[in-house]
């Protein structure tokens, strides 16, 4: 009890921010391709863009190819959190069940804690 109250106190240095692992990983199941997989929390630059398509596809000034697929490309890992996709897999997964992609979309945005209504305030206010 002691160490975490020391640990709350303890003032952060930029090492230690840097250092810090913030992008906790979830397991989650998908049967449809024959077991589990894991999702992680998007880094800032991973957020931004995320939250500029979505506004995008909001306003209706993009296209929804492939976001599914770019979402679950970069949240997909393995269980220390590494990527498992890169973005030359996009095409690739966008051709797999959009059930499925909208699952792991699900799951992300919750795991993310990305609300809907952040999504449509975004839209608002581009």
């Amino acid at each position: 009890m002691e160490q975490q109250q020391a640990n709350r106190e303890m003032e952060l240095t930029r090492d230690l921010i840097l250092e810090a692992d913030d992008l906790p990983t979830k397991e989650i199941d998908i049967p449809e391709w024959g077991g589990k997989a894991h999702i992680r929390i998007m880094t800032g630059a991973e957020r931004d863009r995320f939250e500029m398509e979505a506004s995008k596809l909001q306003q209706g000034i993009a296209p929804k190819v492939s976001f599914r697929a770019r979402f679950a490309a970069t949240i997909l890992c393995d269980k220390d959190g590494k990527r498992i996709f890169d973005d030359r897999d996009i095409a690739a997964l966008s051709r797999k069940s959009g059930a499925v992609l909208d699952r792991v979309l699900a799951e992300g945005m919750e795991h993310n804690k990305v609300r809907e209504e952040d999504v449509e305030e975004l839209a608002k206010n581009s």
